[in-house]
C-alpha cells in the first residue's frame, strides 16, 4: 500500500504533567513492542517446544537388555548360568513416518499463531499512537479555545455598563467555557489511558514523544491481488490449511494403530556344567489384534477431520465476508478523507481567527459567533477522528491478508 503522507511531530506529553526525554519514531516503537512482548515470547517458545516434539518424534525407542544368572545343575555337575537378551521395540511401517509430520504441521501452526501474534502488537502500538496524536491534537485545540473564550469573556465584562444583551452573551460565553472545561477533563483522562496503553505495549514506565506522520491519502492495494493473499499467504489462512492437513494424517494413523509394532529379540545363554551349553536365538513379539481393531479411534478421527474441514469452510466464507466489509469501510472512509483533508485544519483555525475579530468588532453577534466555533470544531474533529477511522479500518483490511500496518 502506497501513502501520501504529511510530516508531523507528536509531542504526546505536551499537556500531561509528565517530562518524555525520548524521541521515538513508530517504528522504532513497533520494534521495541515485539522485543518485549511476553506474549510473542509465549507464542514463540510454543513454537519451539513443538519443534523439539517434532525431532523427538523422529528418534526410536531404546533397546532393552535383560541380563540374568544363577546355578545350574545338571548330570551330576554343576555351574553357573548366563542369560543375556537385547531387544528392540520396532514401530509398524508409515506409523512413525505419520507421527513425526502431525508433529512436523503442529509446529507450523503455532508459527502460523506466532507470526499473527507479531502482527496484532505491532498494528496495536500503530493504532495506540495514532489515538494518542489525535487525543493531543483535539487537547491542544480544546485548550485554544478555552483561552480565547476567556479573553473574550472577560472583554464583554470589562464593560461596567452592559446591556441585557451583553449580560445574556456573557452567560453564554461563561457556559460555553463549562463545556469546554468538561470536554478538555474527558480528553486528558483519555489520553492518559491512551499513554497506559501504549506503555503497556512497549513496555517503557515514561510514554515516549512520537514521531508521527498523518495519512493524507491512502492508495489501497487490487481488491483481487488481496484476496489471493487472504487464501494464500495469510497466517489465518495457513493455520487451517495445517489443522486440516494434520487431521487427514491423524486419520491415517488412526486407522493403522490397532496394526501391532514389532518386538525383535537376540539371547545368548550359557551353562557351565559337564558338558558346558551354549545358546544363541533370536525372536519376534508382536500383539494379537484380537479385541482393538480401531473400532471407535478411526471414527473419532474421521469425526476430527469432518470438523476442520468444516470450520475451513466456514472461515473461507467468514474471511471473505470480513474482506469484502473491511473494504467498503476503507473505501467509504477514503471518500471523507477527501472530504476533509489536513489542510483545513490551517483553514479553520483562519476562519475562527476572523470570525473572533468580527466579533470583536461587534459585526457579528453571540449567536453566530458561538455556531462558527461550533462547526470549526466539528470539523477540526471530523478531520483527526477520519484518521483513526481510517486506520482502523485499514487494520481490519491488512489484517486479513497478514500484511504489516505501516506507512
Amino acid at each position: 500500500m502506497n501513502v501520501l503522507l504529511i510530516p508531523f511531530w507528536i509531542l504526546a506529553l505536551s499537556t500531561s504533567g509528565f517530562a518524555a526525554t525520548q524521541v521515538f519514531s513508530l517504528a522504532e516503537l513497533q520494534k521495541r513492542a515485539l522485543e518485549n512482548s511476553n506474549l510473542i515470547r509465549s507464542k514463540l517458545a510454543h513454537v519451539q517446544a513443538e519443534e523439539a516434539l517434532a525431532q523427538q518424534s523422529g528418534v526410536y525407542s531404546n533397546p532393552s537388555l535383560n541380563i540374568q544368572g544363577g546355578t545350574m545343575k545338571s548330570g551330576g555337575s554343576s555351574g553357573p548360568l548366563l542369560d543375556v537378551t537385547l531387544g528392540q521395540t520396532i514401530p509398524f511401517p508409515g506409523k512413525k513416518s505419520l507421527m513425526e509430520r502431525i508433529n512436523e504441521l503442529k509446529t507450523h501452526i503455532a508459527d502460523s499463531d506466532h507470526q499473527q501474534t507479531r502482527l496484532l502488537v505491532q498494528h496495536a502500538v500503530t493504532l495506540s499512537a495514532l489515538r494518542l496524536a489525535v487525543l493531543r491534537e483535539l487537547s491542544k485545540h480544546s485548550l485554544e479555545r478555552q483561552s480565547r473564550f476567556k479573553l473574550i469573556l472577560g472583554y464583554l465584562k470589562s464593560h461596567p455598563q452592559a446591556s441585557p444583551s451583553q449580560k445574556i452573551e456573557s452567560g453564554l460565553i461563561e457556559n460555553q467555557i463549562r463545556i469546554l472545561e468538561k470536554g478538555i477533563l474527558e480528553l486528558n483522562q483519555d489520553r492518559l489511558i491512551a499513554m497506559s496503553e501504549l506503555g503497556f505495549f512497549v513496555q517503557m514506565e515514561t510514554p515516549p514523544e512520537v514521531q508521527f506522520e498523518w495519512i493524507s491519502r491512502a492508495r489501497l492495494p487490487v481488491k483481487s491481488e488481496l484476496e489471493k493473499q487472504i487464501f494464500g499467504a495469510s497466517y489465518l489462512w495457513k493455520k487451517k490449511e495445517k489443522e486440516v492437513e494434520a487431521a487427514a494424517v491423524e486419520l491415517k494413523l488412526a486407522k493403522l494403530s490397532y496394526l501391532p509394532d514389532f518386538g525383535l529379540a537376540v539371547n545368548y545363554r550359557q551353562e557351565r556344567v559337564l558338558p558346558p551349553n551354549h545358546f544363541y536365538s533370536g525372536g519376534l513379539t508382536v500383539s494379537i489384534p484380537l479385541w482393538d481393531h480401531g473400532q471407535h479411534v478411526v471414527p473419532a478421527a474421521q469425526a476430527k477431520l469432518v470438523s476442520e474441514e468444516s470450520a475451513q469452510s466456514f472461515a473461507r466464507s467468514q474471511l471473505s465476508q470480513e474482506l469484502e466489509e473491511a473494504w467498503i469501510r476503507v473505501n467509504s472512509t477514503q471518500q471523507v478523507l477527501e472530504l476533509f483533508p489536513l489542510k483545513l485544519v490551517l483553514d479553520s483555525e483562519k476562519k475562527f481567527e476572523q470570525a473572533e475579530t468580527e466579533f470583536k468588532r461587534g459585526r457579528i453577534g453571540t449567536a453566530v459567533f458561538l455556531q462558527t466555533d461550533a462547526q470549526i470544531h466539528e470539523t477540526l474533529d471530523t478531520i483527526y477522528q477520519t484518521q483513526i477511522q481510517l486506520v482502523q479500518n485499514l487494520r481490519r483490511l491488512l489484517l486479513l491478508a497478514s500484511r504489516p500496518l505501516e506507512w
